[in-house]
């Protein structure tokens, strides 16, 4: 498998308690778990917020809540849709899909250049063309950091001595690990069942 780089761009943290109860802990756990996972497997990956514009420490951080993923410039989605199952199988969510059908097709360039655009923009700098390049991602982001631009590496918690990475997160980085149906039913004991929709409400 080769080593992977990953880089989330996400909002600095929860803006209110009654956020930070709700969905705090488990995201803080959950980047924690991905985090721990990618260096035990040997992929190396950045958790990154932007800091305000007007470089103002009191300020609120730029508030990120579109929704992007892309995946070696081959594949990416664009849309109000969380990349979860429930939002792009159960909600009534609209995403836009796009997937190069083969290697070095033109569409991977623009798909570059948009990554490249965007974190050029949570930067605070012009078009950075070193960011289109997929190897080397991580040390240009790294570079970065260290010029002092408004990337922000955000700090992760530190889980509780001996405590284990969520175990489906170790799974999804491991090469060595079971589909994710086994896994799901090695972890469960039972095999797992496709999400059917919703019922309507009588």
């Amino acid at each position: 498998m080769p080593r992977l780089e990953l880089v989330l761009v996400l909002p600095h943290g929860a803006d209110t308690l009654k956020e930070q109860l709700v969905l705090g802990d488990a995201e803080n756990g959950l980047l924690v778990s991905l985090d721990r996972a990618a260096r035990q497997n040997g992929h190396t990956m950045r958790i990154l917020f932007s800091a305000p514009s007007d470089g103002a420490e009191a300020s609120p951080p730029t508030f990120i809540h579109s929704k992007l993923l892309i995946v070696d410039d081959r594949f990416m989605t664009l849309g109000s849709a969380n990349c979860t199952n429930r939002s792009l199988g159960v909600d009534s969510e609209l995403n836009l899909a796009w997937e190069c059908e083969k290697r070095r097709d033109p569409l991977q360039k623009g798909i570059a250049r948009l990554r490249a655009s965007l974190l050029s923009e949570h930067a605070g700098i012009p078009h950075d063309e070193r960011l289109e390049r997929i190897d080397g991602l991580v040390e240009r982001i790294d570079e970065l950091l260290a010029e002092g631009t408004r990337l922000r590496r955000r700090q992760l918690p530190e889980l509780p001595e001996g405590s284990e990475a969520i175990p489906l997160v170790q799974l999804a980085f491991d090469p060595e690990a079971p589909p994710l149906e086994g896994a799901l039913a090695e972890l469960f004991g039972e095999a797992a069942e496709e999400p059917s929709a919703l019922e309507p409400a009588g």
